[in-house]
């Protein structure tokens, strides 16, 4: 069976933005890749897309009373006192079980999210997945992993948290890197 990975960039607006993409199999080993416009995709079994990491934020809030089940319809407002727009304009999902009293949850904006599933669904493609870019890189047991390409990139923190970093130099860490590490 194979799985199309589709990149969603920051800078994907509509079923006319390129995407990157790789045809993998199973193993993961990549059959074929480049980028193109969905419609002009390789269709595999199932397809993945894969957001970037400044599209994602990750947050551990104090989980509410109830079951699970019950907190699915909550998320959004979870979510809210550590986000900017309204909670309506968010899209919340819970990223793992609560530990210590806390829940994890990753955050989009809905708006952006929508618009990817109706392009793939319009391209005849079966988006079966979302993910961050972030959560791609393999954890070491408690410590970091961090993705730098010289300019920008991101960093893992945990088993549900991650972070996009702003801009840095050979000289200069990012700033989120530094807040992290103070």
């Amino acid at each position: 069976m194979s799985v199309l990975r589709i990149y969603f960039s920051t800078q994907w607006r509509d079923s006319a933005s390129q995407c990157a993409w790789a045809l993998c199999e199973e193993s993961g080993a990549v059959l074929q890749s480049g980028s193109g416009t969905l419609a002009s995709l390789p269709k595999g079994k199932e397809c993945i897309g894969i957001l970037a990491p400044e599209r994602t934020v990750f947050l551990a809030v104090k989980a509410p009373p109830g079951t699970r089940r019950q907190w699915k319809t909550a998320l959004s407002f979870l979510a809210e006192d550590q986000t900017l727009p309204d909670p309506e304009e968010n899209h919340v999902v819970l990223c793992g079980a609560a530990e210590q009293g806390r829940i994890f949850l990753a955050v989009t904006e809905r708006a952006w999210m929508r618009r990817i599933v109706e392009a793939c669904r319009a391209s005849g493609l079966q988006l079966r997945r979302v993910l961050s870019e972030s959560m791609l890189l393999p954890r070491n047991g408690t410590g970091w992993r961090m993705a730098w390409n010289g300019a920008g990139g991101f960093i893992r923190t945990g088993a549900y948290s991650a972070q996009a970093l702003d801009a840095g130099d050979a000289d200069t860490p990012p700033v989120a890197l530094r807040l992290l590490l103070e």
